[in-house]
């Protein structure tokens, strides 16, 4: 039996293609984007749906519309959804229209709805107590484990452990009666993941639970097809590097996972597994897309992140070839000049304008420190020689 690690790194072959564009596999970074036949310039190639999963940043949540993600310079939204808190109405999304309010109410239904309220309740009743334990000294997770840059194989552990203690949270969650050890082990466990979650991580491991649930429960033995939803994620290569880190987010992953084990609607339960939670956040790391502010270039505000699969495929470089958009909860990529068949078709993972307002050395460094590479596409190249 494969341990979790070798479970997570499953990878189906991509089945996704369009009119201008396929994936192919590349001997320089994995899978690319190239082009079937000759493109004309300001030619739409891809046009990526709404995401698998997406959270919008806490401190922006009354600022950005959960259906459409408009922003309006940090004005607050006026229409909310609503919930009643003892002697008060307390809103728990926010919206800049009301077809954005009906959109996101009728894509979560009444579970979703459910069990988005279980979250943010949890999380607004804990979040003055886990303020003030925060600002603690913590050791980083490094100093946890044998004083030592932390290896495929504590994380191997890490997560193992994880899904034994859901294993133990869901038995009790689903027991009829209970027993005092099992009640006992309910309250301990959320607890502690109340000391160690972090608020965007749980809402971004709630959307992709929704998307899953919505999509089906699969054959983990692949011997039937499976539903679209889980194709599209499973297709993403994975990638633990943020765990290899001293600023490793991996105990706040597993609390994300414990938490809402712990409070979710029974129905949900199965998608939240800690395999499940490992798929989507290790393709998150490296897959992601972020969601700013229409200001264009390096003054735009970054207010969240998700995962949009069909648009991941496109490598970067510092003068690429493709102009990417988001009007609302779709990905746009253009062309930015004619292309040439087999050419590989490349976005700006800096923005489509930070490339020219940056320094070489200062674009590389970025690049390194934030996806993991050396950029050596021409531009950089040129401009190191130059140098």
């Amino acid at each position: 039996m494969p341990n979790i690690l070798e479970a997570n790194a499953l990878m189906l072959e991509p089945i996704s293609s369009s009119e201008y564009c396929e994936i192919r596999q590349t001997s320089w970074a994995g899978r690319g984007m190239f082009a079937k036949t000759s493109i004309p310039a300001s030619t739409t190639v891809l046009q990526s749906p709404g995401p698998i999963a997406y959270v919008i940043l806490q401190p922006f949540r009354h600022e950005v519309c959960d259906w459409c993600f408009a922003y309006d310079n940090g004005k607050r939204w006026t229409i909310s959804y609503d919930i009643q808190v003892k002697n008060s109405r307390r809103g728990v999304a926010w919206f800049c229209s009301d077809d954005c309010y009906e959109h996101w109410y009728g894509n979560l239904g009444e579970l979703g709805i459910e069990a988005w309220i279980a979250l943010d309740q949890t999380l607004a009743s804990s979040r003055p107590a886990r303020i003030k334990e925060n600002a603690k000294p913590r050791p980083p997770l490094t100093a946890r484990i044998n004083n030592t840059i932390p290896v495929p194989r504590d994380i191997e552990a890490i997560w193992s452990a994880c899904d034994t203690l859901a294993s133990f949270i869901t038995t009790a969650r689903l027991a009829e009666q209970p027993t005092k050890a099992q009640r006992r082990l309910l309250r301990e466990a959320h607890q502690s993941a109340l000391s160690f979650i972090d608020e965007d991580d749980a809402f971004l491991l709630l959307a992709g639970v929704l998307s899953l649930e919505r999509a089906g429960l699969f054959d983990e033995a692949l011997s039937k097809p499976i539903p679209l939803t889980w194709q599209a994620l499973l297709e993403l290569q994975p990638s633990i590097s943020e765990y290899l880190k001293n600023d490793s987010p991996i105990t706040r992953h597993v609390a994300a996972v414990h938490l809402l084990l712990c409070i979710l609607p029974l129905s949900l339960l199965p998608y939240c597994s800690a395999i499940n939670a490992l798929r989507l956040y290790t393709r998150d790391s490296c897959n992601s897309f972020g969601i700013r502010s229409q200001t264009h270039g390096s003054e735009s505000e970054f207010l969240g992140y998700g995962v949009w699969p069909s648009a991941s495929y496109f490598n970067h470089s510092c003068d690429p070839n493709l102009v990417k958009t988001s009007p609302g909860r779709a990905w746009i990529f253009e062309t930015s000049r004619e292309i040439l068949p087999d050419e590989e078709l490349r976005i700006s993972y800096l923005g489509d304008l930070a490339p020219h307002e940056m320094d070489v050395e200062e674009r590389r460094k970025q690049l390194k420190q934030t996806w993991g590479f050396d950029c050596d596409c021409p531009l950089c190249l040129a401009q190191l020689q130059v140098k």
